[in-house]
């Protein structure tokens, strides 16, 4: 079941991190002076957890098998609500980003690599081609019609 994943849990960090290191994804990263930070340790870890707003994770026979996350990026007048996405599998991944957007209404974006296996799950929850730079996709999905934003921002 995805639930979110509660941040002051400390004993779990070392099995996501497990999961984490075993299932690399270089689009799965957080920025740090303008560098991607991969995760590899604790300290890391935390520091991408610190900057998450919402985090989603799912667990089946007590092992991670996926992690959602948002995280706001402030810039001029706009703020933005990016989405990272990890996952053992595209199932896995549409999985978590249903349950993060029946939660959850804004306004998303999603920096991805197009050839990226999360790709279509994107794509099928509406996301639509926002802007690209080299091998990198930016996607956005908009507030649909009769969505009311979070009354808990």
């Amino acid at each position: 079941m995805v639930e979110r994943f509660n941040i002051t849990a400390k004993k779990e960090y070392l099995f996501l991190l497990d999961f984490l290191i075993n299932n690399k994804d270089l689009d799965f990263y957080y920025t740090k002076d303008n560098q991607r930070i991969y995760i590899s340790n604790t300290y890391e870890l935390k520091q991408l957890l610190r900057q998450a707003t919402i985090v989603y994770s799912l667990k089946e026979k007590g092992d991670y098998v996926g992690l959602i996350l948002i995280w706001k990026s402030k810039g001029g007048n706009v703020t933005r609500r990016y989405i990272k996405i990890i996952a053992k599998d595209e199932n896995i991944a549409d999985k978590l980003l249903t349950v993060l957007l029946w939660n959850n209404f804004f306004e998303f974006f999603v920096k991805i690599n197009k050839h990226s296996r999360f790709l279509k799950a994107f794509s099928n929850k509406g996301f639509k081609f926002f802007g690209g730079r080299g091998s990198q996709l930016l996607l956005k999905r908009e507030l649909k019609v009769g969505e009311n934003k979070n009354v808990f921002e």
